[in-house]
């Protein structure tokens, strides 16, 4: 059995920038949970889960809000989803979490997140070698 851990920052700063995209994929990945084909979520063609890029936190008057940035995307169509506007967080790990189940379910399907939480420790506990990238 492989045990991942990470210690979210606390206090997060968003000027010193993190890969929570990268974090999340390679616990997909370490879980067996990404499938061969991207699931269909009748969202715009420039929302394919291929063009997925980043998992970004920010924080607004409103609360702290995940962004989930596309590249490849043409001129002039939106290349991000976020949280911020349908649920603001009081903190950024919270942002995080809903930023993160975002990106799942984007990617798999489901919005189950492949690591648990104890208090700012993300754990992934996994067998085998993983999925590639």
């Amino acid at each position: 059995m492989k045990l991942m851990t990470f210690s979210f920052p606390d206090p997060y700063l968003p000027f010193e920038p993190f890969d929570f995209y990268s974090l999340v994929m390679e616990a997909l990945r370490a879980k067996y949970r990404i499938p061969d084909h991207a699931p269909d979520h009748g969202l715009p063609h420039q929302f394919d889960p291929a063009r997925i890029r980043s998992l970004e936190l920010a924080q607004t008057d409103a609360g702290w809000g995940a962004y989930i940035g596309f590249s490849d995307v043409p001129e002039g169509l939106p290349n991000t989803i976020g949280t911020i506007n349908v649920a603001p967080k009081d903190n950024a790990f919270d942002a995080f979490i809903a930023g993160a189940s975002l990106l799942c379910e984007l990617v798999t399907g489901s919005p189950e997140l492949p690591f648990f939480a104890v208090g700012n420790e993300l754990m992934v506990a996994s067998y085998g070698p993983g999925q590639m990238p």
